[in-house]
């Protein structure tokens, strides 16, 4: 039987993508520890967010994150009814 080998995991790490615009910090997760899929939707049912979007955050640039954020702000809009105004911080 053959041996498979597998790439440590300073290898794995050394892969992962580095947001390009280093001058902007990255943003908070929007996980508010609800952690539930939702069946129907497979959406978080705290974040509204799906299990590929929950794994890619770490390594989306803030720009991804905060277009996904916004499309978060209407996910809970349509699940939820409730519309959230806008935060008075700005990127």
């Amino acid at each position: 039987m053959a041996r498979v080998s597998l790439p440590d995991a300073g290898a794995i790490k050394k892969d992962r993508r580095v947001p390009s615009d280093h001058s902007q910090p990255a943003l908070p997760s929007p996980c508010v520890s609800v952690c539930q899929i939702d069946p129907v939707s497979g959406n978080c049912l705290g974040c509204h967010r799906t299990r590929a979007e929950i794994a890619a955050w770490r390594d989306m640039t803030a720009d991804e994150q905060r277009d996904l954020l916004e499309q978060l702000r209407q996910r809970r809009q349509d699940a939820t009814g409730v519309r959230r105004r806008p935060t008075r911080r700005r990127a």
